[in-house]
């Protein structure tokens, strides 16, 4: 629309006139830096985080919350869970054809999706697919209570042929949860070999990894309990802590006119004054603190 186009060349003035730029992937960097809208010398990538409510250890009491909010489901049911918005680029149409063709195999299974309410055309989709009783869509829920959604699911799949990080894929994995996303760079850079991927949009390459990850999940146990401590380990790589310090980083570099970094965020510590350093040393906890306790996602 041409309040959208408006907004968005506002929002691309504004990088543009900006002294320092973060990215929350390097993807996302080199895509701008591609298209040469901003200069490379003035972007740094700072990967978001994930808070320690998501990990893989019970908790009775969200457990119970989270099981009252998808009431009740069937003994044995599998659970696929999506979160996210559902605007086109999350291709919420793709997650319903997939789950869709997964029950073939695996009738017990359902979806469950966290966020945006579902558009009267996804609905329809999900009718014509015969998943009008097998999806489950619930929004506004806080961290601990999403936390328990992503312990409880055997998968989270993340369909979206654009992203610029991918959060959950990193709660998913904190939480002990396998992921399955689309082959993009961005979510790689951030799943690495922890997650599995299949093309964009290539419902029967999605239906084949699902398929095969629930049989594994019954069949192979031990193989099953690898790949969640993968992710887990993986996951740890991305902290509150890591992102203010980097952060700081960011604004000692503008304040001494170095130029960022710009794969990790951390300028060089020559040339700053002890007291600058240990003020920087005291207080990036302080903002990690901050980071941890606010809902972004």
């Amino acid at each position: 629309s041409s309040v959208f186009g408006t907004m968005t060349r506002k929002i691309l003035a504004g990088l543009q006139r900006a002294a320092r730029i973060t990215c929350d992937s390097t993807a996302v960097r080199t895509e701008l830096v591609g298209r040469g809208l901003v200069p490379a010398d003035r972007m740094t990538v700072v990967q978001l985080g994930v808070t320690r409510i998501f990990a893989p250890a019970p908790n009775p009491a969200c457990d119970r919350e989270a099981a009252a909010l998808l009431h009740s489901p069937l003994p044995g049911a599998s659970e696929i869970l999506h979160v996210g918005s559902t605007v086109p680029r999350k291709r919420i149409d793709v997650l319903l054809r997939i789950c869709a063709a997964v029950r073939n195999d695996f009738p017990d299974v359902r979806l469950v999706h966290v966020g945006d309410s579902l558009t009267p055309q996804q609905q329809r989709i999900a009718s014509d697919a015969g998943l009008a009783d097998r999806l489950v869509a619930v929004n506004g829920v806080h961290d601990p209570i999403l936390a328990a959604l992503y312990r409880r699911a055997a998968l989270v799949l993340l369909p979206s042929e654009r992203e610029g990080f991918g959060l959950p894929l990193v709660e998913a994995m904190a939480s002990g949860t396998l992921v399955v996303a689309s082959d993009l760079p961005v979510l790689r850079e951030v799943g690495g070999s922890a997650a599995e991927y299949c093309a964009a949009g290539d419902v029967d390459a999605w239906q084949a990894t699902v398929t095969a990850l629930l049989r594994e999940r019954s069949d192979n146990p031990a193989r099953w309990q690898q790949r969640r401590d993968g992710g887990c380990l993986r996951a740890s790589r991305f902290t509150w802590t890591q992102f203010a310090a980097s952060m700081v980083d960011v604004y000692w570099s503008l304040l001494s006119g170095a130029s960022p970094s710009g794969e990790r965020g951390r300028s060089a510590e020559s040339g700053r004054s002890a007291e600058s350093l240990a003020l920087q040393r005291d207080s990036s906890p302080k903002v990690a603190r901050a980071f941890q306790a606010s809902d972004i996602r």
